[in-house]
């Protein structure tokens, strides 16, 4: 598991290229991480943008370490989420049990930018240690996230 949790990071610090069009948010719950961080790399390397006009929770937020701040903006409407991964498993019986998922929280928690993170830190979530679950979200708005250094954009930036 470390060692995906590696490799996964090693994703993340490839180069970007030129620029195409947006990508825009307005209802993501997250997801599989490593499907994000495929995800995020390509919107990287393809010089898209983002813009968040709405919820955006869980591994949607690992976009903070992995895509240039200069190809992100925000609406008045946006909101991301924040809290420890998860892991889900199917047993036998066809039930599903959710554990705390160590090395994944490592890895968002990492890849956020250190602003980002003194910040979680103030508002409730320490994820200095990933064995510690925090599966409570922390809820950060559009004035905390411009005050954190996401520029405002409108829809047009879609164009």
């Amino acid at each position: 598991m470390k060692a995906l949790a590696l490799a996964l990071a090693g994703l993340v610090m490839t180069a970007a290229v030129s620029p195409s069009h947006a990508l825009l948010i307005e209802k993501d719950p997250g997801g599989v991480i490593v499907d994000f961080v495929k995800k995020y790399s390509k919107i990287r390397d393809s010089g898209e943008k983002i813009v968040i006009n709405g919820e955006c929770d869980s591994s949607c937020t690992i976009f903070l370490g992995i895509v240039p701040k200069k190809n992100v903006c925000i609406t008045s409407n946006a909101k991301l989420g924040f809290h420890t991964a998860s892991l889900r498993t199917v047993d036998p019986d066809g039930s599903v049990t959710w554990s705390h998922a160590e090395e994944f929280s490592a890895l968002m928690w990492n890849l956020y930018p250190g602003k980002f993170r003194a910040y979680l830190k103030r508002v409730g979530w320490n994820g200095d240690d990933p064995k510690i679950a925090h599966p409570d979200i922390v809820y950060v708005g559009p004035r905390a996230l411009h005050a954190l250094g996401i520029r405002y954009c409108g829809l047009e930036s879609l164009l």
